[in-house]
C-alpha cells in the first residue's frame, strides 16, 4: 500500500494544499499521490457579494438572486432584472 510521506505533504503545502486536505484526498477519496499533491484547491466565488447593492436596489432578495444564477442566468442579469408581479387576472 502507498502512503503519503512528509515530503509529499511539503510538496502539497508548496502547491497551496493543506496537510488536512491532502490527507483527505488521498486516504478518504482514494486520489492518486500525484493528483493529491498537485491538483489545486478550488476556490468558490460568491457572486452575491459583488452584486448585492444593485440587486437589493432592484428589490431582488439573495434567495431570488441565487435561484436565478442556479438556473443559468448571468449574475449581472440576475441582479438587474426587476421582479415581475403577476396580476390576478393573468393568473386566472
Amino acid at each position: 500500500m502507498e502512503y503519503l510521506t512528509d515530503q509529499d505533504f511539503e510538496t502539497a503545502e508548496k502547491n497551496g494544499i493543506s496537510k488536512e486536505n491532502a490527507y483527505q484526498r488521498f486516504y478518504r477519496y482514494g486520489w492518486s499521490k500525484r493528483r493529491t499533491i498537485n491538483t489545486p484547491v478550488k476556490v468558490y466565488t460568491n457572486p452575491w457579494q459583488k452584486w448585492k447593492a444593485i440587486a437589493e436596489s432592484n428589490g431582488i432578495s439573495e434567495r431570488l438572486f441565487r435561484r436565478s444564477v442556479a438556473t443559468k442566468w448571468e449574475p449581472e442579469h440576475a441582479a438587474m432584472e426587476p421582479i415581475r408581479i403577476r396580476s390576478k387576472e393573468a393568473t386566472q
